[in-house]
């Protein structure tokens, strides 16, 4: 009777009827609890299905509306395309680091392309997953920065796979590629351009701007300038020049810097067509550069050509350039080249003698260069005379020979038979405080067979022990026996052995001279054995 009571209901009891027994009440109590708890579980149970069915039935609801609508609507791939470009966009100088894609195989099969028409025409739409965006994204990553030279490598080779991706898809370009990717092309290329140089690879860079031009990407000056500046660091001096005909045939006018630097490097590979060509239209537009000047100078000074050497430099002077020492050296060795002493003559007395009247302020061009060159030219016709005045016209303008002017004008005198005045040379050669070297024990040794005598040839064993440490051992394998020849000429025996034992002591050999006479040849053979 007490089963559906509540556990307050017992305690009332308990308290006010004493006469009932404990336990029945706690059986009672505890069957009352139970039977409570049992219809919580009921309703709780109740509840939680209700709510499922609910769940469930929206779920339903919601995934066929959805069904339907993807059914029902195009896709958009351009929204799609767009969002995902700016959740994960890059760039050729973007900040932060980019994770590459793995690398492309080129035999992996082609993604499926998307059509769309557009003014009736069927155009290949790409997506940031298609394979050539995923290539483009491999070489961003690969030049960012400063890319190593495997870097290089691998980005010059992705290319290569890219182009053949674009390639066999019809409609699609490297520039469409690029816009996909939100790239500029112009960084691109440029990109590429200096993993070529990086890479040494330098035929690819041809063909990378014949690849800007097809795919109509916008060239600049700035492009083809930077990239000849850096071959010319190089020294791929055709290379560059290839680039700046490239550069004309593209419609550009090259700064006057540029077709300076043209000059020399035409100069530079020995290719004076083009460097006439280049030099024309550096003049055309503007004064060309004392650099420009010398570039022209040297290159018809090393074909001799004293006409346009001339020409040239009076068209410096018809423009007022100003001439240095180096340039007016350069025309004067061209003279003496081309055998046109006395043209060199004429010149040099045309800037030295404003100096001498002092009828200017300038410093002097004309130098100790200018005097050697002179003397060189007198030399080599044999002239002495000539040579020997040009070296006190030289003293008297306050000039201070050198050991080469002194060389020269001893060379002169040996030429023309002078050999004691090459001597005489070599006294005040050393009276300024010179030093002879090995070129001046050569010409002096030449000199003593013109002026064979004890003295000089004592003179000529001093000059070779003092110039030993110039001389090697092939020179002075022919200067000691022209010494021995000229002290067995002279029949002096003393003399003989003094030669001989110094070359002992020197340590040259001369197995295939022998001296005149018995007496001189058993001397010989007793000098060798000691």
């Amino acid at each position: 009777p007490f089963g559906s009571s509540s556990p307050e209901f017992y305690y009332v009891l308990l308290f006010t009827c004493p006469q009932l027994h404990l336990k029945e009440l706690c059986a009672a109590t505890l069957a009352s609890c139970a039977n409570r708890y049992n219809h919580m579980s009921f309703e709780f149970i109740s509840s939680l299905l209700a709510e499922a069915q609910l769940e469930l039935a929206i779920f339903v609801v919601t995934f066929c509306v959805a069904l339907a609508l993807h059914v029902l609507l195009p896709a958009n791939p351009t929204r799609t395309h767009a969002s995902k470009t700016r959740k994960d966009g890059r760039s050729l100088k973007g900040v932060g680091k980019v994770v590459a894609d793995p690398p492309i195989s080129q035999t992996a099969a082609e993604d499926p392309a998307v059509k769309r028409v557009s003014g009736g025409a069927s155009k290949v739409t790409l997506t940031r997953t298609s394979r050539p965006c995923r290539c483009m994204d491999q070489i961003l990553e690969l030049v960012r920065e400063q890319p190593s030279t495997v870097s290089a490598v691998r980005a010059l080779d992705l290319y290569e796979e890219l182009r053949l991706l674009s390639g066999c898809s019809s409609g699609i370009s490297v520039s469409d590629v690029a816009q996909v990717c939100r790239q500029n092309p112009v960084n691109f290329y440029s990109a590429l351009v200096n993993c070529a140089i990086k890479a040494g690879r330098y035929q690819y860079i041809q063909g990378l701007f014949g690849d800007m031009i097809q795919n109509d990407v916008n060239r600049t000056l700035k492009l083809y300038e930077g990239a000849m500046k850096q071959l010319a660091g190089q020294r791929r001096f055709g290379i560059a020049l290839d680039i700046y005909d490239t550069l004309l045939a593209d419609g550009f006018e090259p700064s006057t810097t540029t077709c300076s630097c043209a000059v020399a490097f035409a100069v530079e590979i020995g290719d004076m067509r083009r460097a006439i060509g280049c030099f024309q239209r550096l003049s055309a537009l503007t004064t060309p550069s004392i650099r420009a000047y010398m570039s022209m100078l040297r290159a018809h000074g090393a074909r001799r050509d004293w006409p346009s050497t001339m020409a040239l430099f009076r068209d410096m002077q018809r423009r007022s350039v100003r001439i240095d020492s180096l340039a007016l050296n350069v025309v004067l060795a061209t003279a003496v080249a081309s055998g046109r002493v006395q043209q060199a003559e004429a010149l040099l007395n045309e800037f030295e003698q404003p100096q001498a009247l002092k009828q200017t302020s300038e410093p002097p061009i004309t130098d100790v260069i200018s005097y050697n060159t002179l003397i060189k030219g007198y030399s080599q016709d044999g002239n002495f005379e000539s040579a020997f005045e040009v070296l006190h016209r030289m003293r008297a303008r306050g000039l201070r020979p050198s050991a080469i002017t002194f060389n020269t004008a001893m060379d002169a005198a040996v030429r023309g038979r002078q050999g004691e005045a090459a001597w005489e040379l070599l006294g005040e050669m050393r009276s300024l405080g010179l030093t002879p070297d090995k070129f001046s024990c050569s010409i002096l040794t030449r000199a003593l067979v013109q002026c064979p005598t004890r003295e000089r040839v004592f003179s000529g064993l001093n000059l070779l022990r003092e110039t030993d440490g110039e001389c090697d051992k092939n020179l002075k394998g022919r200067l000691y026996p022209t010494v021995a020849d000229t002290a067995a000429h002279l029949g002096d025996n003393e003399l003989v052995t003094s030669v001989l034992t110094q070359a002992r002591e020197f340590d040259v050999s001369m197995p295939d001279w022998s001296p005149n006479g018995a007496k001189l040849r058993c001397l010989d053979e007793q000098v060798v054995a000691d």
